[in-house]
């Protein structure tokens, strides 16, 4: 998230106010780095943004760092628990877009309005 909101943060700073916690990184107990970089590092196998990282993935993140049988154990089981997150959330705000959309326009994006479409090559 660093990069991303850096500015936003700078201003804020520069102007005294309380800083979000949305725009904050997320303070993690020693040791669950791993977990928490596996989870973003292995993110970006997905083969569709909508489906769950995959158990081989995992398996051969695990594998390319010599993890033994308790810390493979303990990746799959934070990565599936940040993945089911990041997935509910990315649902959720998959929803409320749809929603959104349908309230602001009524319709769906390709379907065509009501309206008479223009004429054609300057002949009425």
């Amino acid at each position: 998230m660093g990069d991303k909101n850096e500015p936003e943060l700078k201003r804020l700073r520069q102007q005294g106010k309380e800083i979000p916690d949305r725009l904050l990184p997320p303070l993690l107990n020693m040791g669950l780095e791993l977990y928490f970089m596996a989870f973003y590092d292995l993110a970006t196998t997905r083969v569709d943004h909508a489906a769950p990282i995959s158990w081989l993935s995992i398996e051969e993140y695990a594998d390319r760092l010599g993890l033994n049988a308790d810390v493979r154990q303990e990746l799959h089981h934070h990565v599936r628990h940040l993945d089911k997150i990041y997935l509910d959330h990315r649902a959720k705000k998959a929803k409320e877009s749809r929603s959104k959309g349908r309230e602001d326009k009524g319709r769906h994006p390709f379907q065509r309005s009501a309206a008479k479409p223009a004429p054609r090559g300057g002949r009425g």
